[in-house]
């Protein structure tokens, strides 16, 4: 009865105008589709092949250096890492699916709309679900090796610290895809020294000190190292004890577990 009430109001409309009502479904139907099909937005929803993102021209430069970085090796065993393997969270299929169909959207109505910014950065969102990946994909290095423990975003962004990309920068340079993050990366470090030399003058002013710093000979790195403490032996001890007793086991690991990848 309920079904009959709703479609009731076809009873309403002539017979031209019901064929016209289905002309018009049709061709906004076909319109849609045909757009959709111009996006290839199946290969966001379905797939897992980086090169989708470069539908979107703005997306080259990233692909490009993703490409050439240690996480850009896709093989067939999968080693390196995907564009979903990063950006989208990995709780379940429903948070998986969810998160990347509402991201796509909103990027696509970003670009379609020209509402994209000059230098792209991540929202917090986004940030949030690569900074889970960075740590779900290093567990063994951050809990086991390092033992560093669990920060999440959130807590990071709270107390100022630094995020993991921050330090995949400064040990790797530019391994990862974001130019314009390394340019961010560079002029904080700039505005944070910036701030040092700043705070160190007013501690030597308040003991009445205001003549210039007398700075160390740091003109080889063999110098630099002596001037911090750098012990170098104990260093390149533990880094052969290292390559020796440690490394065959990852490596061994590594193979038992197919994650090896073979250069």
């Amino acid at each position: 009865m309920e079904l009959k009430k709703i479609f009731a109001f076809k009873d309403w409309l002539s017979y031209r105008q019901k064929v016209g009502l289905l002309v018009i479904a049709g061709v906004v139907c076909g319109l849609g589709g045909l757009f959709m099909y111009l996006l290839r937005a199946h290969t966001y929803f379905i797939g897992d092949n980086p090169s989708a993102c470069v539908n979107c021209h703005i997306m080259t430069p990233y692909y490009a250096t993703w490409s050439h970085s240690s996480h850009g090796r896709i093989d067939h065993q999968k080693n390196g890492a995907t564009c979903n393997d990063c950006h989208v969270p990995h709780q379940n299929l429903a948070v998986y699916y969810g998160f990347k169909a509402v991201d796509g959207l909103k990027h696509t109505a970003y670009f379609v709309g020209h509402m994209e910014h000059q230098a792209i950065k991540a929202e917090t969102l986004t940030g949030q679900v690569v900074m889970d990946n960075c740590i779900r994909c290093h567990e063994q290095l951050n809990t086991e090796f390092v033992k560093t423990g669990r920060m999440g975003y959130m807590a990071q962004q709270a107390q100022g610290g630094k995020v993991c990309w921050d330090y995949a920068f400064a040990s790797h340079g530019a391994s990862f895809h974001a130019p314009q993050e390394v340019q961010r990366l560079f002029s904080d470090g700039l505005v944070q020294a910036q701030e040092a030399r700043l705070m160190l003058s007013k501690v030597l002013a308040k003991h009445g000190f205001i003549g210039d710093v007398p700075m160390p000979d740091i003109s080889t790195k063999a110098k630099a190292q002596e001037y911090i403490g750098l012990d170098i032996k104990t260093l390149n001890e533990n880094k052969q004890r290292f390559l020796q007793e440690i490394e065959p086991k990852w490596i061994e690991e590594a193979k038992k577990n197919e994650k090896l990848i073979e250069l």
